[in-house]
């Protein structure tokens, strides 16, 4: 079997170690796994051709791209993708995660998506792009000038059609639990606490401590309460903490694996690996 992980060039280059080592998985199996970029593949992702582009495709494909256009071309060219483009087009869009999950009743902070809403809610707030991901730009915002100028700066990095998140501030800054679930089941729960008392983020790649823990009945609950709104291979689903109780955050599609390999003894490529190839003799 062939197979291609693709990665947006600058995400390639720091995944490098990543991309190693599942090749050499890949290879255990007898699959062949070459690295592709996106920008290689799709110079301009906003003008697919319905036609195939390549004369021959992969027998299946590990998307880290976080682009559900280019997992939905594969996938229209019977190309099976890990994860499907619905994981890949919801879960990279803030806006459009929160709203499937306020339709499925899953527990997370007031939120809105309009600067007007934004006010209503009252200082202070979480503001964040919605099309953003490793925490950059996700901001504590005390009051109106704070609002303007990170509105700004989302817009400038962002570009202008990038929705904006605004949501009401948990208890407890800069703490979360990140849950690791493979083919619906939990593989690793791992809590992270930010070192920056002013910074709300507790991302590992920023710096952040993190931990193997267990998961309260409460939290185990909400992780196959949401393992069953999309079909998802592999991701990460994480939660904050208001007023003692874990309250949904988002799903990390290409969901990292540095703080795993560095704080505990599970090799999620190998088994993610294992899962896929099951998958495609199945």
């Amino acid at each position: 079997m062939t197979a291609w992980i693709i990665y947006q060039d600058k995400d390639a280059k720091k995944n490098k170690a990543y991309i190693e080592r599942f090749t050499a998985e890949a290879q255990t199996y007898g699959v062949t796994l070459s690295c592709v970029l996106l920008e290689d593949l799709f110079p301009d992702l906003h003008q697919l051709p319905e036609n195939k582009l390549f004369e021959e495709l992969p027998d299946f494909v590990i998307n880290r791209s976080r682009s559900g256009k280019a997992a939905a071309y594969f996938e229209s060219n019977n190309c099976r993708v890990f994860n499907p483009a619905v994981v890949s087009s919801i879960c990279n869009d803030k806006m459009l995660t929160y709203q499937l999950a306020a339709r499925h009743h899953i527990p997370m902070m007031e939120t809105c998506y309009t600067q007007e809403d934004a006010f209503s809610l009252g200082f202070p707030l979480v503001v964040k792009p919605a099309c953003g991901h490793g925490g950059h730009l996700v901001s504590y915002v005390r009051n109106a000038d704070e609002l303007i100028s990170i509105i700004n700066q989302i817009h400038a990095d962002y570009g202008l059609n990038c929705h904006i998140i605004y949501q009401k501030c948990a208890s407890d800054p800069a703490r979360d639990l990140r849950v690791y679930l493979l083919n619906k089941k939990i593989l690793a729960c791992m809590l992270r606490q930010g070192n920056d008392k002013a910074d709300i983020r507790s991302n590992y790649s920023l710096g952040g401590q993190a931990k193997q823990v267990s998961l309260s009945s409460e939290e185990e609950r909400l992780v196959f309460q949401i393992a069953e709104l999309l079909p998802f291979d592999c991701v990460g689903i994480d939660f904050i903490y208001h007023m003692g109780h874990p309250i949904f955050n988002e799903i990390e599609d290409a969901v990292g694996a540095r703080m795993l390999y560095a704080h505990t003894d599970i090799d999620i490529v190998s088994s993610y690996m294992k899962y896929i190839y099951e998958s495609m003799n199945s």
